[in-house]
């Protein structure tokens, strides 16, 4: 199991009751994750009932941009 998809699935087994694209961001926040990871894991794990697909490309930019920051 791969960093990103190891963060998530923790933190959906603690907070069951967000969605996943909530888990998601707050598994990529300040990992510095590459853009390829956060778009293939975006596809994996996310529920396509948690954003609608015209937005994806712009909620994957705002991924990317939480991903770089630091605490």
């Amino acid at each position: 199991m791969r960093s990103l998809e190891r963060r998530f699935k923790a933190l959906r087994k603690k907070d069951s009751d967000l969605s996943s694209f909530i888990c998601f961001g707050r598994a990529v926040t300040s990992q510095r994750f590459s853009k390829r990871t956060i778009q293939y894991w975006f596809r994996r794990l996310v529920d396509k009932d948690d954003y609608e697909v015209r937005d994806k490309g712009r909620l994957l930019r705002h991924m990317y941009e939480l991903s770089k920051n630091y605490k």
